[in-house]
C-alpha cells in the first residue's frame, strides 16, 4: 500500500523525511541501508510482519535510473508492507488470516488502507502542530506560549533536536521538570495551541514549513 504526497519545488524531501528519524520511534525496530546519503532520502521501521517506510521517490528514481511519469515534482512517497499473518494485529478480522483468500485480504488491506497508515502517524507524531525551522520554533514558542510552559517547551525542542528521537527527549524533559503524564500533556496541549510540533526542522533548512501529516488529505 503506498500513498504519495506531492510537494513543491523548494521544498526539501531529506529535511522532511529527517522528521521521521526524530519522531517517536522507539517501539519500533529501525531499519539502515548503513550508508549516509541513501538514509537522509528514507526511513524505514519494522514491528513484526509489518514495515512502514517513507523515501524520496524523485531521488530513487534517479538512482536506479528508472522512468516513472510522476516524478514531474516533488513526491515523497509513505508505505506498508504486510505479510499474510501481519493483518490479524493492523486489522480487526473476524478469521484468522490463513482462513481469507490472498484475494480477500488484498481487498479488506485496500478498504482499510487509511486507517493503518494514520495508526502510524498517531504512533509517530505526539500532535497535530506544524513542523518549523528550529530558530522559527524558538521564536513562536517565546512570542505566543504560556510563560508557565516556556522552559520546559523550549526544552523539549532541543533534546528532540539533539537526542534525535522524541521518546528520549519526552523522558528528558518529564526527569528534569519533574512531570508526570499527565503534567506533560499539558506542555502537547500548549503545543497544539499555538500550532506548533515538538519535532523541527533544521535550523539552516530551507523547507519554510511542513504541516503536520495527520491533517493531510490521502
Amino acid at each position: 500500500m503506498t500513498w504519495p504526497l506531492h510537494f513543491d519545488e523548494e521544498t526539501d524531501l531529506a529535511e522532511v523525511i529527517r522528521l521521521f528519524h526524530h519522531a517517536d520511534i522507539e517501539k519500533y525496530k529501525q531499519e539502515s541501508f548503513d550508508d549516509r546519503e541513501k538514509d537522509k532520502h528514507s526511513f524505514t521501521i519494522r514491528k513484526g510482519p509489518v514495515t512502514f517506510t517513507v523515501y524520496d521517490k524523485n531521488y530513487e528514481t534517479e538512482n536506479h535510473k528508472k522512468i516513472d511519469t510522476d516524478c514531474t515534482d516533488h513526491i515523497l512517497r509513505l508505505e506498508v508492507k504486510i505479510k499474510r499473518e501481519g493483518f490479524k494485529s493492523c486489522f480487526s478480522l473476524k478469521k484468522r488470516p490463513k482462513e481469507y483468500t490472498f484475494d480477500e485480504l488484498l481487498m479488506y488491506a485496500y478498504e482499510n488502507r487509511n486507517k493503518i497508515l494514520f495508526k502510524y502517524l498517531d504512533k509517530l507524531f505526539p500532535n497535530e502542530g506544524e513542523h518549523l525551522p528550529y530558530q522559527k520554533a524558538d521564536a513562536r514558542i517565546k512570542n505566543e506560549a504560556d510563560s508557565q510552559y516556556q522552559e520546559a517547551i523550549l526544552y523539549l525542542i532541543k533534546e528532540t533536536s539533539r537526542l534525535k528521537n522524541y521518546s528520549r527527549a519526552m523522558e528528558a524533559t518529564m526527569k528534569k521538570f519533574e512531570l508526570g503524564r499527565k503534567k506533560f500533556k499539558h506542555l502537547l496541549n500548549e503545543f497544539e495551541r499555538i500550532n506548533l510540533s515538538p519535532i523541527t526542522l533544521k535550523k539552516d533548512a530551507k523547507t519554510k514549513s511542513v504541516p503536520c501529516f495527520k491533517t493531510l488529505d490521502f
